[in-house]
């Protein structure tokens, strides 16, 4: 049996277990949306762009991008009202150590 979903509040690693969950609404993912991701990423693999080009690689419909997907449940889950605690990183993972990747990528810089 699937447990209610965590109430309002803030919680940190301590005050959760498995099973437990936060409800962060939804938000369809439209054609528009596909486009405009792809414009701004430069990402136009075809399976992203159009229904009969993705059926040419056997999916059924057009296929959003992996990383819309991603970051449009970040956002619902940055607006729910059940919050976790967040966690940042500054680095240290081993991608940091890589001399093609930075740990962080600030607003002017280029990639």
């Amino acid at each position: 049996m699937t447990r209610p979903a965590l109430g309002p509040g803030r919680y940190g690693a301590d005050d959760v277990e498995p099973g437990d969950w936060i409800d962060c609404g939804s938000v369809t993912v439209s054609a528009e949306r596909i486009l405009q991701f792809a414009e701004l990423t430069g990402d136009r693999f075809e399976i992203h762009m159009s229904d009969a080009a993705a059926r040419r690689h056997g999916f059924d419909r057009q296929v959003a991008h992996g990383l819309l997907v991603l970051s449009l449940v970040d956002g619902l889950k940055n607006q729910a009202d059940a919050q976790f605690d967040a966690r940042a990183s500054k680095g240290g993972t081993g991608y940091s150590r890589r001399p093609f990747w930075r740990a962080m990528t600030w607003r002017s810089d280029s990639v």
